[in-house]
């Protein structure tokens, strides 16, 4: 399972948003109607999938599904 696949089930079985919904480009704010709450633990899931530690100022510049990919590219 590659790391989109991995954020799309985080996104699904975590969050509760459709899997037809994901998109790399969908943006969590306006295309997934993400709050605060639910961005905190995505943030955390995805912390404890990867078994990394996302620092907070790299998280105030995500927008995407592909923000989050690409800050485990790094």
């Amino acid at each position: 399972m590659d790391n989109f696949e991995k954020i799309k089930k985080i996104l699904v079985e975590e969050i509760g948003i459709e899997k037809d919904k994901i998109m790399p480009a969908s943006d969590l704010r306006d295309d997934l109607h993400f709050n605060s709450l639910e961005f905190a633990q995505l943030a955390n899931s995805v912390e404890e999938e990867f078994s990394v530690s996302i620092p907070d100022e790299a998280l105030e510049d995500v927008r995407t599904v592909q923000d989050i990919l690409d800050l485990l590219n790094k």
